[in-house]
């Protein structure tokens, strides 16, 4: 028995190293541990993501993007945050302009670090797609959008448009447009069920954002009347609206506020 023990101690050394042999032979013939830059926001879900600033950034989260950005405004790219070595050595941006609930993204074909908002952006919100690279390769990141474009002599809000009604399946939401100034000629409706709300939290002195209510709303398809039918695919959902008012100016966009959870009708107990 000890002959056996003593054999054992000898050996697990051994096995040791050639296995540490085998692994910096594997090192070696891979070459250095080639990775394209990633971007932190792969570890911190806001955190690290290209973020686009002008003057109206909103203050408690530069991540948001820019709140109600103006045709002829410039706006700015801010890279992000990117991990592993060696760090990038170049960027390079996509300005893309998507609907209002960020989805169908289409390039404008800007590529530079700035943007000028342009006529066409009118009622869509904006991202932009950085791509980084560095010696092993690339990886891209997509900011989260701005707010929804409006026109350079666009109506002005005054009060923000309210919904009203309850929000049970089988039941209908009425949306009141707000208050434009000058009055609007025309208003557009958008209407959109939402996955989560947006909080806000204060800790050691930071402000935290998080912004699942500015991404986590799609639009309904076909839902653009001044009210909506609530169904069963709205439950455990939130419902806002997107109205969109236009003068002889332009256009300017507003979202409503956000409804409460949808809920199921309650069964009418049956008479004895």
């Amino acid at each position: 028995m000890e002959l056996k023990q003593g054999l054992i101690r000898r050996l697990r050394p051994a096995a040791f190293a050639l296995s540490l042999g085998a692994l910096v032979v594997a090192a070696l013939a891979g070459g250095a541990s080639a990775s394209p830059p990633m971007n932190a926001a792969a570890f911190d879900e806001v955190g690290g993501l290209p973020a686009i600033t002008g003057s109206t950034t909103t203050a408690t989260c530069n991540q948001c993007g820019v709140d109600t950005p103006n045709v002829g405004d410039t706006l700015t790219a801010n890279p992000g945050t990117w991990s592993q070595a060696p760090p990038p050595s170049s960027y390079s941006y996509d300005w893309k302009r998507c609907a209002t609930d960020g989805s169908a993204c289409a390039s404008t074909g800007a590529t530079g670090a700035t943007y000028k908002v342009a006529g066409a952006d009118v009622t869509h919100v904006l991202v932009v797609t950085v791509t980084a690279t560095n010696a092993d390769g690339s990886g891209t990141a997509t900011s989260l959008p701005t707010g929804i474009v409006d026109s350079a002599a666009g109506p002005v809000l005054r009060a923000t448009p309210t919904l009203s009604g309850l929000v049970i399946v089988g039941r209908q939401l009425s949306i009141s447009p707000g208050v434009w100034a000058p009055a609007a000629t025309s208003y557009a409706i958008q209407w959109q069920r939402c996955n989560r709300e947006t909080s806000t939290a204060t800790g050691a002195g930071v402000t935290v954002t998080t912004v699942s209510a500015a991404v986590g709303c799609v639009n309904v398809k076909g839902a653009t009347g001044s009210t909506y039918s609530v169904t069963s695919a709205d439950l455990a959902h939130r419902i806002r609206a997107v109205v969109t008012a236009t003068t002889s100016g332009g256009s300017a966009s507003a979202i409503s506020n956000v409804s409460s959870l949808a809920l199921q009708a309650t069964p009418k107990k049956k008479k004895k």
